[in-house]
């Protein structure tokens, strides 16, 4: 009667990789259509003139958000966070005229 013979670690883990490998290129085939573009809502209109300076405001701005990564976004918000804070400590030393206190804060 014959014995099984254990199949060696260094061959098992080829085997094992070569199915991982084969189950991840299944998974990502895509089959699906690529997504439609989006369109763009239009925006709604205002009475004539109602809002004529903030119009001319908005045509002056030529400024396009930029995209940050997650955490670059966060440090971002955060450092923001830290100069709001700064500034309105600033402010209301100046307003209780607490010359110490915004001196204090102020850097």
């Amino acid at each position: 009667m014959k014995t099984k013979r254990p199949i060696p670690s260094a061959a098992m883990a080829l085997m094992l990789m070569l199915m991982l490998m084969l189950c991840t290129a299944a998974a990502c085939k895509n089959n699906d259509p690529a997504p439609a573009a989006v369109q763009e809502q239009p925006q709604p209109s205002l009475a004539a003139g109602g809002c004529q300076p903030f119009e001319e405001l908005a045509g002056l701005d030529h400024r396009t958000p930029v995209p940050l990564q997650p955490m670059m976004a966060w440090h971002q918000k955060q450092n923001m966070m830290e100069h709001l804070v700064a500034i309105q400590r600033i402010t209301d030393s100046l307003a209780r005229e607490d010359w110490e206190g915004w001196r204090a804060h102020r850097r």
